[in-house]
């Protein structure tokens, strides 16, 4: 509509096709959390988000508020960021993350999907996924039992310039076809 329309022309004004753009995307609704289906993003922030790429300008976009959303039309931004429930601190914890002053090491904790026109959802980022500023090594890893849980050992190294820390997931069957994640 004309409203959606007047809020990207003036974004497109008010900015440079050079530079990098961070849009805020999402919304509240009480039935987004532990929603089995991918909810749409609002059609005006996609607008917003395919406009801004389409002029060149570098799209950073930060996905808040819970819920399973549907990122298939924003996939292409330079960056995506999910924070659901920031909090107190929230804001000032994504300003550290996208000047590089501080490093991601979040992991999703659910599949996001997109839901293609048949119907069917299709992984776009799985459970698990996450992206750091720094790369590490993993080595001696060792896995094991202990009082009937499963363990695991392993030596972790930060190769990175930043000061960061990584979560680490082993996902494992027993031989009892028992299924289990070790994270850490």
């Amino acid at each position: 509509d004309e409203d959606d329309d007047g809020a990207i022309i003036e974004a497109l004004e008010q900015t440079f096709p050079d530079e990098t753009v961070i849009v805020v995307l999402g919304e509240s609704c009480p039935d987004c959390g532990g929603n089995e289906r991918a909810v749409a993003l609002p059609e005006s922030q996609v607008k917003l988000v395919e406009r801004l790429e389409d002029s060149g300008r570098n799209v950073v976009a930060v996905v808040v508020g819970g819920g399973r959303y549907d990122l298939k039309r924003i996939s292409s931004a330079k960056a995506v960021i999910y924070a659901p429930y920031l909090g107190c601190g929230g804001a000032e914890a994504l300003k550290k993350i996208i000047c590089g002053e501080a490093c991601p090491c979040g992991r999703l904790a659910e599949d996001f999907v997109t839901v293609e026109k048949d119907g069917t959802e299709k992984i776009l980022y799985p459970f698990g996924y996450g992206e750091s500023f720094c790369p590490f090594s993993y080595s001696q890893t060792k896995l094991g039992e202990l009082d009937g849980q499963p363990t695991a050992t392993l030596t972790v190294r930060n190769e990175g310039r930043y000061t960061a820390s990584d979560v680490i997931q082993i996902y494992g069957e027993t031989s009892e076809k028992k299924r289990f994640l070790i994270a850490f």
